[in-house]
């Protein structure tokens, strides 16, 4: 068994609240008083395992940082890159639907363009705009290809593009999406950082199950005692674990925290941001 993955019912966790709970963990730890030497060595070793999780963390927190950067710097080649380029490419997808639907606002239902546009826009955009341009960009980038061919198709979507005069509206969409697609394939260093992101993140996410492998390990009776301790090291753990559960059954995106207060947070953050008390 390479994981220990299979063995905890842990959610995978954002490196800011790995380094959150292993630090908030670790703190618990050197709080504790041991009761005996040997306990006091169970202490320690728990606390080297903090350690390693939190480390891992701040890998995984600069590795997402450096993509977000990677992904927002401009490339020559590309004209811009592909964060820059998504509003307009949103724009020139919204300009073709409007054109088209220009036609069933202005005109009456029975009119024959009217009719014309009502058929094109359930053909092109079944559902909707939003359908489009709200996917990732690679997914985006799919769709929004497989749009233009039929729209430049003669034996499809060609033919009534041009009665409804939406021409200069292909063309820039497929101006703007092959600049887009440029983007998504020249910065290699984004997609080479965001592969480092993967692998750092799983391996942040499998120094904290080690975490909680040892504290279970290491307090693993059903006295009391032990029961307390489990309850007070693995608590932090456990509480990132229910408020990323809780973002999940309320269908929101979970987020990073802030390493050193366990605020969420959807900015960039220092993977060294030291706690607060």
């Amino acid at each position: 068994m390479e994981s220990l993955a299979p063995l905890f019912n842990l959610y995978v966790f954002t490196p800011g609240r790995v380094i959150f709970a292993a630090t908030q963990v670790k703190r618990a730890a050197k709080s504790r008083k041991a009761k005996d030497a040997d306990e006091k060595r169970d202490l320690k070793l728990i606390e080297t395992a903090c350690d390693r999780a939190v480390a891992a963390g701040q890998e995984a927190l600069e590795a997402s940082n450096a993509w977000q950067r990677a992904k927002a710097e401009p490339t020559a080649r590309a004209g811009g890159s592909a964060t820059a380029l998504d509003p307009l490419l949103d724009r020139a997808v919204s300009g073709v639907s409007d054109g088209a639907a220009n036609f069933t606002r202005s005109l009456s239902r029975e009119h024959p363009l009217s009719l014309k546009a009502g058929e094109f826009l359930r053909a092109a955009f079944p559902a909707g705009v939003s359908a489009i341009t709200s996917l990732p960009y690679e997914d985006e980038l799919a769709a929004v290809n497989s749009l233009l061919a039929r729209l430049q198709d003669p034996k499809d979507l060609a033919p009534v593009a041009k009665q409804l005069s939406l021409e200069p509206f292909v063309t820039e969409l497929a101006q703007v999406t092959d600049k887009f697609a440029t983007a998504l394939r020249a910065p290699s260093a984004v997609q080479a950082t965001y592969g480092l992101v993967k692998s750092t993140q799983a391996a942040a996410q499998e120094r904290l199950l080690q975490l909680a492998a040892r504290i279970a390990g290491t307090f693993n009776e059903q006295t009391a005692a032990h029961i307390e301790a489990r309850t007070d090291l693995l608590g932090p753990i456990v509480s990132q674990n229910e408020r990323i559960s809780d973002a999940y059954r309320r269908h929101r995106p979970v987020v990073d925290v802030n390493p050193g207060t366990g605020e969420e947070t959807t900015q960039p953050v220092d993977p060294t941001t030291k706690p607060t008390s």
